[in-house]
């Protein structure tokens, strides 16, 4: 299977990927390195789509934003939710992602949606952010590690 680039959300491309899980909803995958965006299709999981896209088994699947489109069609799609960060990359490999990433990979969706001329409606725009990995997770304990010793040593002085 070749994987499909999400240049634009039109009717063709939501009959074709469109009810993804859930009625309405079109998956795609936000790659950040290579600034590429693809529709995930209906039959496969997230993960097993990651694998296709790794074809050297050289990608950094941090890069890898899920976000989901859910649409209500009824003659013309209506936008009416917009959800990134969360997928079974994260549930099930521990993938993390900078806050930085899944905002980037959120505004990519809103300029597809606006490329799409689509009507949006949303009653949910979500970035998913427990899955975040920390930038300073490392470095605050090494700065509360340095203060102990120094507020220490500054007292026996």
């Amino acid at each position: 299977m070749k994987p499909k680039l999400c240049e634009q959300i039109s009717l063709d491309s939501y009959l074709q990927y469109g009810d993804r899980k859930k009625p309405g909803r079109i998956s795609l995958l936000c790659d950040l390195e290579a600034d590429e965006i693809y529709f995930v299709p209906k039959e496969i999981e997230h993960i097993d789509f990651a694998k296709i896209l790794d074809d050297q088994n050289k990608r950094n699947y941090e890069k890898l934003i899920p976000s989901h489109v859910d649409i209500l069609y009824d003659g013309e799609i209506k936008v009416i939710g917009v959800i990134t960060g969360v997928c079974g990359l994260e549930e099930k490999l521990w993938i993390r992602h900078y806050k930085r990433d899944l905002v980037t990979a959120h505004r990519k969706i809103f300029d597809i949606l606006s490329i799409s001329n689509l009507k949006v409606e949303l009653s949910e725009n979500t970035i998913v952010d427990r899955f975040l990995r920390c930038y300073f997770h490392g470095l605050a304990l090494r700065y509360i590690f340095v203060k102990k010793i120094f507020s220490t040593s500054s007292a026996v002085v």
